[in-house]
C-alpha cells in the first residue's frame, strides 16, 4: 500500500509543484509582479496549464492527471468551496475528487477514484480529515473503500494514517506517516521553509483529497528530509533553491534529492 500512495504523491509534485531561494532579476518574467497566479508549469515531465475564472481555478491539465475540471458549491457554509474534480485523457485514466465537509464548512471526508487505482486496487482512496484547534489538518485516516455487491453496502479497509505539525506561519514542519493500528511511524518527514509566497498553494488546496498530498504551506519549501526506521530515504530527501520574481514569487525551482538527479521547474504567471 505504501509503495501506491507515494506513487501517486510523486506523480502529483512532479507534474505541479516543487520547492526553495536565490534572487535572479535577470530571469525576472514580470518586472512588477503582484497578485500573481500561476497559469503553467514546465519540467522534464512536460507541461502543466491553469485556467481561471477571477480569482478561483476553473481547469488543469497535466500529463498524469490529464484534464481536470472542477465544480464548486454555490450556497451555504460550502459556497466557493470545491465539490468534485473530474479527471479525464491523462495517463492514470478517467477519475474523480469529491469532496464532504462538515458543518463548520471544513473538509471531513474526500473520495478519490481512478481508472489506474480501480486496476491496481480494485477499490477507491476515502480521506478522513480531523483538525487541531487552530483549525489545520491535524490527521488524515485512510482507508480502501469496494463497491459491494448489488444491494450490499461497500466494504472499507483502513489502509495507514498520517499526522501533520506546523511551525508558527502555519507551514507543515513534521509529516509522519503509519501503517493502519500502529503507534510507530513508518516515515517521518521534517521540512524548512523560505519566506516568499507559495504559489502553488491553492491548486494544492484542491488536491489534498489525494492521497499522500500534505496539507498546503503558505511558503515554499526548503529542505526535505525523509527517514525510514531512523535512516534518511536519500532519494526521497532533498533541497530546494528558486530564482524569485519582483514580487517574490518563484519562477524557476531547483530540487536536488540527496541521491538522483536535480529536477528544474519552471512557472509562468499571471501578475495584476
Amino acid at each position: 500500500m505504501k509503495s501506491t500512495k507515494y506513487l501517486i504523491y510523486l506523480a502529483v509534485f512532479s507534474l505541479l509543484f516543487s520547492s526553495a531561494c536565490t534572487d535572479d532579476d535577470a530571469l525576472d518574467p514580470t518586472p512588477i509582479a503582484t497578485n500573481c497566479k500561476p497559469i503553467k508549469f514546465t519540467d522534464e515531465e512536460g507541461v502543466s496549464l491553469i485556467t481561471y475564472n477571477q480569482d478561483k481555478i476553473t481547469s488543469l491539465k497535466t500529463q498524469y492527471y490529464g484534464i481536470v475540471t472542477i465544480e464548486y458549491h454555490t450556497s451555504g457554509a460550502t459556497n466557493g468551496k470545491p465539490s468534485k474534480l473530474t479527471f479525464s485523457a491523462g495517463d492514470q485514466g478517467a477519475g474523480h475528487l469529491e469532496y464532504t465537509y462538515n458543518p463548520q464548512g471544513k473538509v471531513s471526508s474526500s473520495l478519490f477514484t481512478s481508472q489506474e487505482l480501480s486496476e491496481m486496487l480494485g477499490g477507491s482512496f476515502q480521506s478522513n480529515f480531523e483538525y487541531n484547534g487552530s483549525g489545520q489538518i491535524s490527521k488524515v485516516s485512510r482507508v480502501i473503500v469496494f463497491a459491494g455487491e448489488p444491494g450490499e453496502a461497500p466494504t472499507a479497509y483502513p489502509v495507514g494514517y498520517s499526522t501533520y505539525e506546523y511551525n508558527a506561519k502555519g507551514n507543515v514542519t513534521l509529516v509522519k506517516d503509519y501503517d493502519d493500528g500502529e503507534s510507530t511511524p513508518t516515515t517521518v518527514n521534517e521540512i524548512t521553509y523560505d519566506d516568499k509566497i507559495n504559489a502553488t498553494a491553492q491548486v494544492e488546496n484542491l488536491l489534498i483529497g489525494i492521497p499522500g498530498l500534505p496539507p498546503a504551506s503558505p511558503n515554499n519549501a526548503l529542505t526535505s528530509v525523509m527517514k525510514e526506521g531512523g535512516t534518511v530515504n536519500k532519494s526521497e530527501s532533498y533541497t530546494n533553491t528558486y530564482v524569485y520574481n519582483s514580487g517574490g514569487y518563484p519562477t524557476k525551482i531547483t530540487r536536488t534529492p540527496q541521491q538522483g538527479t536535480p529536477n528544474v521547474t519552471s512557472i509562468e504567471y499571471s501578475c495584476q
